[in-house]
């Protein structure tokens, strides 16, 4: 086994961490796995206001992907992804599947919801 250290300084906005040794490579690992799981927790639910489209909402993946759409036309943007963070009264950008062209969402942004 690796001896290793840790060594923790306060500094301002935070805290500055250094490790060595075996120390270091069980936090890498804890820290990415933390990342992970909170990406994974960050699903969202766009909602358009209702004009008269077909599409009413979107839940996007973690990575900005639109994983379900409702309540019609999820052939058709399903699997494409948002680009940016969805705000309310903004414009979205996403693109289609398959398709690297960004457009931009004629729908106006009513609401976004964290998911569980």
């Amino acid at each position: 086994m690796t001896v290793g250290s840790i060594k923790l300084r306060r500094v301002r906005g935070g805290v500055n961490i250094r490790a060595t040794g075996d120390v270091a490579v069980r936090l890498v690992a804890s820290l990415g796995d933390m990342t992970r799981h909170a990406l994974e927790q960050r699903r969202l639910r766009v909602r358009f206001a209702d004009e008269g489209q077909d599409v009413l909402a979107w839940e996007l993946a973690a990575d900005g992907r639109i994983s379900a759409c409702g309540p019609y036309q999820a052939e058709l943007f399903v699997g494409g992804k948002v680009h940016g963070i969805p705000t309310p009264g903004m414009e979205l950008l996403f693109s289609f599947p398959g398709r690297r062209q960004l457009s931009v969402c004629a729908w106006h942004v009513e609401a976004v919801e964290r998911l569980p």
